[in-house]
């Protein structure tokens, strides 16, 4: 069929472009991302920092020394930490967090596929189009707001928890809803109001006692 054939070449042309910008951007690994207008220095030096002065501490580094992580999201820091205190290499941590991103992003997308009753191929090109649209690619990896990456894939965690149990009765398993409600929470301003409004939108369906 014809819809059949033009979903197979999308998956192909945005499957190999997205590819390739993952490629492109593991010249992370041996350049510091100074040379470029982008996000990726802000973050990686925040990540620094994180390790250096701990968080909520006083840091010297910049200007005449400012509180580690006041104003600025810490969501991502925290989840990039373990690879940079593992590797001892704060470019490499970055970017195998940033790759690992996609991955829990698609396992996300994956339950929440199924739970909606798609195909395989269907969440596969939906992946594609989201993560992998000129808009996505463009802020995500050549502007690197990582942040907001790392924000996007808790959140969509969120939403195929609370569209699973939109037709389903509240039971032991909404416990998940606890911690990747509270990562969502520090992760990044924009997406976590739109996950409270999904979280709202599941309270006034659900049954007094559900509630």
């Amino acid at each position: 069929m014809l819809k059949n054939k033009l979903m197979n070449l999308s998956i192909l042309v945005l499957g190999v472009y997205f590819i390739v910008r993952l490629i492109n951007q593991s010249q992370l690994l041996w350049t510091f991302p100074l040379d470029f207008t982008n996000d990726w220095a802000s973050w990686i030096g925040q990540l620094h920092f994180l390790k250096e002065c701990g968080f909520h501490n006083f840091c010297p580094y910049w200007y005449n020394g400012f509180i580690s992580f006041l104003i600025s999201a810490p969501g991502w820091s925290f989840f990039a930490l373990p690879f940079y205190l593992l590797t001892g290499n704060i470019l490499i941590s970055t970017y195998v967090s940033f790759i690992l991103l996609y991955v829990i992003g698609f396992v996300f997308l994956y339950i929440f596929g199924k739970s909606q009753r798609l195909s395989s191929r269907d969440i596969i090109l939906f992946f594609l189009l989201f993560f992998g649209n000129a808009i996505a690619i463009g802020n995500f990896i050549r502007l690197g707001r990582i942040v907001s990456l790392f924000a996007f894939v808790m959140f969509i965690g969120l939403a195929a928890l609370v569209f699973w149990y939109r037709n389903h009765e509240i039971d032991k398993k909404f416990l998940l809803f606890i911690p990747i409600y509270a990562i969502l929470l520090i992760s990044h301003q924009q997406e976590i109001i739109l996950g409270s409004f999904l979280v709202l939108c599941l309270f006034l369906v659900k049954k007094n006692k559900e509630r």
